[in-house]
């Protein structure tokens, strides 16, 4: 469980120590019974539910407005190589 704790915490980019991650298992447990329950119920008779409430997309006008510059765009990334942001990559 600690791995997966820890693996799942890369993902989300939080840096867990072992005894944080180990501190953390019982209760991310609990966190899986609880919603395990879930399994429990009988839903073939339920329609799926896509939204809570009748909302509708409010769209605005297009305006040309300021951009923001290169230096506001990426100054709060973690990892930037001059203008450009750096992400771990996803392709091969």
């Amino acid at each position: 469980m600690k791995d997966e704790i820890i693996k799942i915490a890369n993902l989300a980019s939080i840096s867990l120590s072992n005894e944080e991650a180990e501190e953390l298992a019982p209760q991310f447990k609990n966190i899986l019974k609880y919603v395990s329950k879930i399994e429990e119920l009988d839903l073939d008779n339920c329609e799926p539910l896509f939204t809570l409430v009748d909302h509708y997309n409010e769209f605005r006008p297009d305006k040309v407005t300021d951009s923001l510059s290169v230096v506001d765009a990426i100054k709060n990334a973690p990892k930037k190589n001059d203008q450009f942001v750096k992400v771990p990559k996803v392709l091969d």
